[in-house]
């Protein structure tokens, strides 16, 4: 694998890092507002159940962010060590990034729906109060 092809592969990996804690800075803030919430006691009768829905679903983020972070973290590790590795297996690294790509984009799609999910039940349910 050509030295630019490695750098790139690296700058990719940096990148996904720093989207990836703005990925888990909104779900804090998401969770921040439905604690905020839920202590407010501002949702309409019956909707807890709501409440406690979203609350599940970001936690199962948070474990999503946490598990991929780990994966481009050993990535970045793979791809540091690269130089020194056998053309079969930066062939091999390539392919891993590809499919940690595809994982970081299914997540990151994943986190911006349920963030939208959640900012419009907030919206809606201020109608009701």
């Amino acid at each position: 694998m050509a030295n630019g092809k490695l750098t790139q592969l690296i700058a990719e990996n940096v990148s996904w890092k720093h989207q990836l804690k703005q990925l888990e800075d909104e779900n804090i803030h998401s969770k921040t507002t439905l604690a905020n919430q839920l202590k407010g006691g501002r949702q309409p009768e019956g909707q807890l159940e709501e409440l406690e829905n979203f609350q599940t679903r970001f936690l199962k983020m948070d474990e999503h962010i946490i598990l991929l972070r780990h994966e481009i973290r050993e990535q970045l590790y793979t791809l540091e060590q690269a130089e020194h590795v056998h053309r079969f297996s930066l062939h091999k690294i390539a392919e891993q990034q590809n499919r940690l790509g595809v994982r970081f984009i299914i997540i990151q799609e994943s986190a911006e729906k349920l963030t939208r999910e959640f900012n419009d039940y907030l919206q809606a349910i201020q109608l009701l109060i």
